[in-house]
């Protein structure tokens, strides 16, 4: 918020002032995910991953933080604060009335993720662990956001999203559906709603979470 200060590093997680792969790679913690404003990658890997972000979307960094990472080999984590970063604001798109009203794109970019590898295929288990995490996150933002507009159009989009990733690829949506995360944003109901948005107010107060 705008009256409260967090900063977020990985020493935990990255060796500091080094090269390193992702096998030298440590456990990121729920306050760790890696944002736009939090990487930089060389001009050759977004050729390579040949990124494209869909026009007229928000929400599209989350495209370009998640689809270069499987072209990524070598890392070097520079432990500086190069970007501050306002939250609470109410036009900000990540304001919770701004997401409910976006809704539509945000499922949009969820969707392009989803799609974006068979994760199964990533030979790398500390990458693919960190790509299924990243993936269980878009899919718990756009559920909740269904779950806080609360009508009967959103929970017919809402169980559009989880059919579509299931139809797509089987084994993904097992991972994610069956996953606590899962459970949880899947129970049915007016008290499996409640239960969502409870969780997500939760996050709010102890991760600052928008």
């Amino acid at each position: 918020s705008l009256n409260k200060q967090k900063t977020v590093n990985y020493r935990s997680a990255f060796p500091v002032n080094k090269f390193f792969g992702w096998d030298d790679v440590k456990h990121f913690k729920i306050t760790q995910n890696l944002l736009m404003h939090s990487i930089m990658y060389k001009t050759s890997i977004l050729k390579e991953s040949k990124l494209e972000l869909p026009e007229h979307t928000f929400y599209v960094d989350n495209i370009y933080v998640y689809k270069p990472f499987p072209y990524v080999r070598v890392m070097y984590y520079l432990d500086v604060d190069f970007y501050m970063y306002y939250t609470g604001r109410e036009d900000q798109s990540v304001n919770q009335q701004v997401m409910m009203k976006r809704i539509d794109q945000q499922d949009r970019v969820n969707r392009i993720i989803f799609d974006a590898f068979d994760l199964e295929k990533i030979s790398n288990k500390k990458l693919r662990s960190y790509l299924y995490s990243y993936l269980q996150i878009m899919c718990t933002v756009t559920t909740v956001h269904y779950a806080l507009i609360n009508t009967e159009d959103s929970k017919q989009k809402k169980e559009a999203l989880w059919s579509y990733m299931k139809k797509e690829n089987q084994t993904m949506w097992h991972h994610l559906r069956f996953s606590a995360q899962g459970i949880a944003l899947n129970l049915p109901g007016k008290v499996g709603r409640a239960i969502v948005c409870r969780g997500y107010g939760l996050a709010q107060r102890f991760f600052g979470f928008s």
